[in-house]
């Protein structure tokens, strides 16, 4: 009866113990924030990309570690935040460059960047910590251009998304079609040409967002969709691997978002692209 009542005792404690650790992990519950979102999946994605670089495995201990330990915390779904350049070797100029970029990003993360549109947050948070640790390790300093672009292009976006992660505001590029069509024109393939040749990065990502015209073409006709569909065939087609290339359909735009009064003309007719 002792070894019984022992047993039960320890399974009561442990039960105890579970219950008090999913308690905690709740914001001001003194546990890890969990990340319960598609960004979570998203910057665990993204770390173990970085993780997996040429240049990382090069890298001192500490650069590996922390990036190994974001990974592992991401996926895990812990919430993990950029790296304070504080805590880096960089010279105070670039220090204060960094420090603002940083308070950019906690501001648009904080402010639902996480949640409308996890791709680019992702993105832009490990981009961030690619440039802060390719100033610190002279072995990343080749990626230092290329982890401060993705870091601003993908901030943009962020600062930038729309409602339910729709992105609004300065794309990279913008094809423009014909009321009811989802044909490109010559103008457009031009721009897609020119995206595909400015996307030729490994890490780089395409975010298309087909738009459609409110005044004329109506809600559920599938025609923005079909648009950015258009568009990733295109790049495609110029050598970009589609697995690099996500597709959304932003639909009809609403008033606030076009011009020509009730969303009509030209600005509904389109498809953005944004590269991360």
């Amino acid at each position: 009866m002792m070894r019984l009542r022992s047993v039960s005792t320890f399974a009561c404690l442990a039960l105890a113990i579970l219950v008090l650790a999913g308690c905690g992990g709740g914001p001001g519950g003194g546990g890890p924030t969990r990340e319960k979102s598609p960004f979570a999946s998203e910057i665990a994605a993204a770390y173990s990309e970085l993780l997996s670089e040429p240049e990382v495995a090069t890298a001192s201990a500490r650069v590996r570690q922390t990036i190994a330990d974001k990974y592992e915390a991401s996926g895990s779904q812990r919430r993990v935040l950029a790296e304070s350049p504080a805590e880096w070797p960089i010279t105070p100029a670039l220090a204060t460059d960094l420090a603002a970029g940083r308070a950019r990003l906690n501001q648009a993360l904080t402010g639902g960047g996480r949640s409308a549109f996890p791709e680019a947050a992702a993105r832009a948070q490990v981009s961030f910590d690619c440039w802060l640790m390719a100033h610190a390790d002279p072995a990343l300093a080749s990626r230092r251009e290329d982890c401060r672009g993705s870091f601003r292009r993908s901030l943009r976006a962020v600062e930038n998304a729309g409602i339910q992660g729709q992105p609004r505001g300065m794309a990279d590029d913008v094809v423009f079609f014909g009321q009811g069509s989802d044909q490109l024109t010559q103008s457009g393939r031009e721009a897609i040409a020119s995206v595909a040749a400015d996307a030729s990065g490994a890490w780089m990502r395409i975010l298309i967002a087909g738009n459609a015209d409110r005044a004329s073409e109506p809600a559920g006709s599938g025609l923005a969709a079909r648009r950015a569909e258009a568009v990733r065939d295109a790049l495609v087609a110029e050598g970009v691997p589609a697995a690099r290339i996500d597709v959304r359909n932003r639909g009809v735009l609403p008033p606030s978002l076009a011009d020509e009064g009730a969303g009509g003309g030209a600005m509904g007719r389109r498809a953005e692209i944004w590269v991360l």
